[in-house]
């Protein structure tokens, strides 16, 4: 499978990018709440590549923007990952399986010892794709996690 991700730039910037973060359909079980302009969203993405603690990227598949994945640090060595498949035909072809693996692997070479994932409980498909992936339900939170009721917390440990 043709899989790629590929850091964002400024200019990354597109049409089908911002109709996917104002798709609540595709946005329900992520943070944003509400509709973002292009210049909010040209912004995010400033700020991102501007910020040492997070890699924002764009997935690509068969050289088509499909979607958006980000790695943010956490706290110490442990971090979280975000995914975000925005093009509704590539749902279900195994592309955020594949794009979760390689994030997996990058945060491994960054340093990460531990990736913790916060999954809205109704989110089935994301939980499939990251129990496959080799992520565990955390029975136990650490402390310096907030977690919602609403949400699971898995973990993979890295080292």
């Amino acid at each position: 499978m043709r899989i790629h991700l590929t850091p964002f730039t400024k200019s990354s910037i597109s049409k089908n990018y911002l109709k996917w973060v104002n798709d609540k359909k595709i946005t329900k079980y992520t943070s944003l709440n509400k509709k973002i302009s292009k210049d909010e969203l040209k912004n995010y993405v400033i700020d991102c590549k501007n910020n040492q603690k997070i890699n924002l990227f764009k997935i690509f598949y068969m050289k088509k923007h499909v979607g958006n994945l980000r790695i943010s640090k956490l706290f110490k060595s442990n971090a979280t990952i975000g995914i975000l498949i925005g093009e509704k035909k590539y749902h279900n072809k195994g592309i955020g399986f594949i794009s979760i693996k390689k994030a997996t692997s990058i945060s491994k070479k960054i340093g990460y010892e531990n990736i913790y994932i916060f999954l809205n409980k109704k989110n089935i498909s994301s939980l499939k794709i990251f129990l496959k992936n080799g992520y565990k339900i955390q029975k136990k939170i650490p402390q310096k996690i907030k977690l919602k009721k609403s949400d699971y917390l898995l973990r993979k440990r890295l080292l």
